[in-house]
């Protein structure tokens, strides 16, 4: 997930690593629910199960939290079913659409409704599909089902912090099914003809991550975290190497995925240009 806040003059990704967390997720704003509820009240004796009606809905509670609010989500791929959600941003495109360029996405991991309807934007995680390389070189910015574009988490945050409604895509004149560049807001990307980014990876550094238990601290968040998270964009993701989110970059670090999109998130500003093809002149 992204939360972002506007840029601010900050285009720097943080990522918010999972850190040690209590079994009980304390949120000062969400309150605590105790991890299986149900069960536990089920089986305390002279408990009236009826209580469970009137326990808070954990996705409702966030999804009201969310609303109104610059927050992102990110959606997996699936090999399963035929779920692809619902897309928050327009496109546009200075030539044919070029639904056939970017990789193939069959189905994504589902989203709770009320997370998706409440969600400012929408972006996949996948960095690098279907590469028979574990290194991640290049990072697919759009992903495709033939009929509609999918953002990339990244890109999609930078959309929203901006104010941006849509993406505008230009093609490689004569040439079908090819993108060229991406422009959103403020920043014309250059990517391959697939709509994929040359990721330029830096040495992975310590104060690129916040760890969530001092952000869900029960004394609060500290003034120095504060001043490090307003005006960024923040993608909250894990460490765990057991979750299965662990890239291996060019420089053959081993990094959580997360950190890869605040890294794109960082180079996007810089590496745009200043010319949108058929869009404006070149300045």
């Amino acid at each position: 997930m992204a939360v972002a806040e506007g840029l601010h003059g900050q285009t720097g990704g943080q990522a918010l690593a999972d850190g040690s967390v209590s079994d009980s997720i304390r949120h000062p704003l969400l309150g605590t629910r105790p991890p299986f509820a149900a069960r536990v009240i089920r089986d305390v004796a002279g408990i009236d199960p009826s209580l469970l009606e009137r326990l808070p809905d954990n996705d409702e509670i966030f999804a009201l939290s969310m609303t109104d609010r610059p927050v992102i989500l990110g959606f997996a791929l699936s090999n399963e079913g035929n779920y692809r959600p619902e897309m928050k941003a327009g496109f546009a495109f200075t030539g044919e659409p070029p639904f056939h360029a970017p990789p193939r996405i069959q189905s994504a991991t589902p989203l709770r409704p009320q997370l998706e309807a409440a969600a400012a934007g929408l972006g996949h995680i996948s960095l690098n599909p279907g590469d028979p390389s574990a290194v991640v070189r290049t990072v697919p910015l759009l992903l495709s089902d033939g009929g509609q574009l999918y953002p990339n988490l990244a890109l999609e945050s930078l959309r929203v912090a901006q104010g941006a409604s849509t993406y505008v895509l230009a093609d490689a004149p004569d040439v079908a099914d090819t993108i060229t560049m991406i422009k959103i807001g403020e920043f014309v990307i250059p990517v391959t003809s697939s709509g994929e980014l040359w990721l330029y990876v830096s040495p992975d550094r310590a104060d690129r991550y916040i760890s969530a238990r001092t952000i869900l601290s029960e004394t609060g968040t500290s003034p120095e975290i504060a001043a490090t998270v307003e005006g960024s964009i923040v993608f909250i993701g894990t460490s765990a190497a057991g979750l299965q989110d662990i890239r291996t970059t060019a420089l053959g670090e081993n990094v959580p995925g997360v950190s890869l999109q605040a890294q794109i998130v960082e180079q996007i500003p810089v590496r745009t240009i200043s010319v949108a093809p058929r869009l404006g002149r070149r300045t």
